[in-house]
């Protein structure tokens, strides 16, 4: 992806870590606030 430009790779690896760590954050967040995916919250609700 990076035509083997060790820089472009890691600044892109950077990239990414980034982007992760803020979707981490807020999934924390609305963890914390109480949201759940519906699949999460109820257990039984796919058993069939």
């Amino acid at each position: 992806m990076c035509d083997g430009n060790l820089r472009s790779t890691i600044k892109a690896l950077i990239m990414a870590n980034e982007y992760l760590e803020t979707e981490l954050t807020e999934l924390q967040a609305a963890i914390s606030s109480g949201c759940m995916p519906k699949k999460l919250a109820d257990p039984a609700g796919d058993a069939a």
